[in-house]
């Protein structure tokens, strides 16, 4: 299966709507090469550790608010191997 996308979460203190969408990714039938999620805030490491096992994720904790700040960093995590990036706000469902 050809994963040439990476997936880009900023997101601040909704680690429930976090995992949610963190779910709604592991159950397509193309799933990313690489999902980012770069948070501030809460520290959401726990809540995204049951998904270690199921997706490819990238994880960032920051100082720095707001979703431009976020954007920012995440794509400095960027794995050259992916041909586009998907920003997604932590509060949407994929099908």
């Amino acid at each position: 299966m050809n994963r040439d996308f990476a997936i880009l979460i900023p997101t601040r203190n909704r680690p429930e709507k976090v995992a949610r969408l963190l779910s709604s990714i592991e159950s397509l039938a193309k799933k990313p090469l690489q999902v980012i999620i770069v948070a501030s805030g809460e520290d959401i490491r726990p809540t995204i550790a049951t998904f270690r096992d199921l997706l490819p994720i990238t994880y960032e904790h920051t100082i720095s608010a707001g979703q431009i700040a976020q954007k920012k960093i995440g794509i400095t995590l960027l794995t050259p191997k992916a041909e586009w990036c998907l920003f997604l706000d932590d509060d949407l469902l994929l099908d």
